[in-house]
């Protein structure tokens, strides 16, 4: 008798300090939620655009001063326009930094970069807009703001 009883001990014991027993009892707390995320510096800008004809309403490039390319720049809408369409086309253009830039001397070059083109529908006239995602190669980004003045 004194041996079954110091077995049932033995096990009762080993249940409540055996690592999976643990576990087992005590549940899991849940992951904290993730903080919110900075948002990216805000760019406002304007563009009169014809209406129902596809226009590049914005040139996007990364380039170092040599003026060769960083890398792609990744676009992705973030606010669709409501009367209207966008696309990004990745292309070679001639970008357009300030004179005090550095990178000035690369306007006269045309450069790997991305155009953003916009389109109203057909016969619209008026306002639209949309917001963008820029995400530039080396890891910075900037959330466009474009107000489109279709006419």
């Amino acid at each position: 008798m004194r041996s079954s009883i110091a077995g049932i001990l033995a096990i009762a014991i080993l249940a409540f300090t055996h690592p999976l027993a643990a576990e087992e009892a005590a549940p899991t707390p849940a992951p904290a939620p993730p903080a919110k995320l900075p948002d990216p510096p805000t760019v406002n800008f304007n563009r009169f655009v014809p209406t129902a004809e596809e226009r590049s309403v914005a040139f996007y490039s990364s380039l170092f001063p040599d003026c060769s390319s960083k890398g792609p720049l990744v676009a992705r809408v973030t606010g669709k326009p409501q009367h209207g369409t966008l696309n990004f086309v990745p292309e070679n253009s001639f970008p357009s930094y300030g004179t005090a830039s550095t990178l000035a001397v690369c306007n006269n070059k045309k450069v790997p970069g991305l155009h953003i083109n916009y389109k109203s529908d057909d016969d619209y006239v008026g306002e639209d807009q949309a917001t963008v995602l820029l995400i530039f190669p080396d890891g910075f980004a900037s959330q466009l703001h474009i107000l489109f003045l279709v006419r």
